[in-house]
């Protein structure tokens, strides 16, 4: 069959080419333990756990401290604190420009929609194509197959979006034009490479300057472009 490759386009259209499925944490912000957070930030962290983050015109962005960059946004949840990753709401918004965006977390419903309440302005966060929390992902199907993996953990399946009947009822969104962006491969391993990202983790190593030894959003942006240029082109079907 022939198969092409298509340039994803710089302008914004009313149908997009191209849908980027998008992970939250280790990418677009990343988990602390509380105990870690009082310590490392102490004063800094103290205050922020008083109010759900700064201003939204400041969200992911990150003021100086003490000669270091640590995210102003920080939020407190039950089990673990998060730190915003700086510069994550012009990231998505230069993806927005271009793409369908999405997200699918594995973490839970409650506990997403007050992450992204807490790191995205509402204006944004209505203008991705779908989120999608822990209840739309499988249970990995080799626990008790493979001592490493265990009772809890999840995958995320591509044909999953595919077949969704709500979002996808003209079929638009397929294997020629879906990329899923995530730092663990066990999630994404039963996809088609060519379908996922794998990025490596963001962490905020509060020893060192933030975003030390880790690629920028900007670099990320682009190896985005670069998988979605790649993307194998049925000429011969419609996308699936």
């Amino acid at each position: 069959m022939a198969q092409s490759r298509r340039t994803p386009s710089s302008k914004a259209s009313i149908k997009p080419q191209y849908l980027v499925i998008l992970d939250v944490s280790g990418l677009l912000c990343c988990k602390i333990s509380h105990s870690v957070a009082k310590k490392r930030l102490g004063d800094c962290f103290k205050s922020a756990r008083k109010s759900p983050g700064p201003p939204q015109a400041n969200r992911g962005q990150s003021p100086p401290l003490g000669g270091r960059d640590i995210p102003s946004s920080t939020l407190q949840l039950r089990s673990y604190s998060l730190l915003a990753r700086p510069g994550v709401v012009a990231f998505l918004e230069k993806l927005l420009e271009q793409y369908a965006v999405a997200i699918f977390s594995s973490t839970t419903e409650i506990n997403l929609g007050q992450i992204l309440a807490w790191l995205l302005p509402s204006g944004l966060q209505q203008r991705l194509t779908f989120v999608w929390d822990r209840s739309r992902t499988r249970l990995d199907p080799e626990y008790g197959r493979k001592p490493h993996i265990s009772a809890y953990q999840t995958i995320k399946q591509l044909v999953d979006v595919w077949d969704c009947p709500t979002f996808n009822a003209q079929r638009q969104w397929g294997s020629c034009n879906t990329l899923l962006v995530d730092h663990e491969l066990a999630k994404l391993r039963f996809n088609n490479p060519s379908n996922f990202l794998l990025t490596s983790e963001w962490r905020m190593e509060l020893s060192l300057p933030a975003d030390d030894n880790q690629d920028s959003l900007e670099d990320l942006r682009l190896e985005i472009d670069r998988a979605l240029t790649n993307l194998p082109q049925d000429t011969s079907k419609p996308a699936r």
